[in-house]
């Protein structure tokens, strides 16, 4: 009698226990949901890599947390986060922010806006894709994918250095004798690759890696190598893109000056080699208005100038 009991008392308690489970099976869900789930990425702006710039520009800010609120904020985080050289990111948009989602498509579409970013980062946190993920208009999920591989990242830093090193510039405070020193021995080392058509897209030509793995480039490579220097050096600069061309500009004796490698190089240029190194925005449209032709509201530096 007494087995019947305990055995009857046992079916009761985990029919009981069924139950109760049946009833609550949405609460346990989210809790055990709650217990195990991680953002695929921490919602806190990372650490930046060894290539982020440290410099405070005006046209682009970073921001110490990822809370938006308006497409500024949207702006300077995809800034900060492509400067950091972070590759995969989780934000999440605020209930008051209702236009948030839009604002956030909006912006990683507007393909003009990104690459001006890109001209502010470090070649080697340059990104070649930018996608966005939205869930429920809340989550946001942001990867990139770097225009340079892990390869050619450590195979031109070290091309760099050994120039470095070769040019005698291993200094605390670099100046322009040291900045002309670069310009001409990039000169010496890059061929414009006259065979490069635009409609190859990306290719070590139109990137660091041809001008200075390859001795071979487009402007773009010319640009990118140039930008390399000057980030090792410290030197403030940023690149400047009309619809045909892409050269360089740095912070030089408390003036911003353009440097255009590409036309001073002696296949383009015989005449003088230096037309273009260390000048103001008004010489440069003196020298040339089709190819050099930009939006000057779009680099706030040159604007301040």
């Amino acid at each position: 009698m007494t087995k019947k009991l305990i055995f009857i008392f046992f079916v009761l308690l985990f029919v009981y226990s069924f139950i109760l489970i049946y009833i609550n099976q949405d609460r346990i869900v989210e809790y055990i949901k709650n217990k195990t789930y991680e953002p695929l990425v921490s919602d806190t702006i990372p650490t930046g890599n060894d290539y982020e710039k440290k410099y405070e520009y005006m046209t682009f800010k970073e921001r110490n947390d990822s809370n938006v609120y308006n497409k500024n904020d949207i702006i300077s985080l995809f800034y900060t986060l492509l400067n950091k050289g972070t590759d995969r990111f989780t934000f999440y948009c605020p209930d008051e922010y209702e236009t948030c989602a839009d604002d956030v498509i909006e912006v990683s579409n507007d393909k003009e806006l990104l690459g001006i970013m890109n001209n502010y980062l470090s070649p080697f946190n340059s990104y070649n894709t930018f996608n966005i993920t939205i869930t429920n208009d809340k989550e946001v999920l942001i990867e990139i994918e770097r225009l340079y591989t892990i390869e050619e990242t450590s195979n031109i830093s070290n091309e760099i250095k050994v120039a470095i090193n070769k040019l005698k510039l291993e200094k605390e405070t670099y100046n322009l004798n040291d900045v002309k020193k670069v310009h001409d021995y990039l000169l010496d080392k890059i061929s414009y690759d006259d065979e490069y058509d635009i409609k190859d897209g990306i290719t070590p030509s139109s990137k660091a890696t041809g001008a200075l793995l390859n001795g071979k480039s487009v402007c773009g490579g010319y640009a990118d190598a140039f930008a390399l220097f000057m980030d090792y050096m410290n030197i403030p600069n940023f690149k400047v893109t009309s619809e045909e061309h892409i050269w360089n500009v740095i912070y030089i004796d408390s003036e911003w000056k353009h440097v255009d490698v590409t036309w001073d190089d002696d296949e383009n240029n015989p005449s003088n080699n230096h037309n273009f190194f260390i000048i103001s925005t008004d010489e440069l449209n003196e020298l040339d208005t089709k190819e050099h032709n930009f939006d000057i509201n779009d680099y706030l530096e040159l604007k301040s100038n």
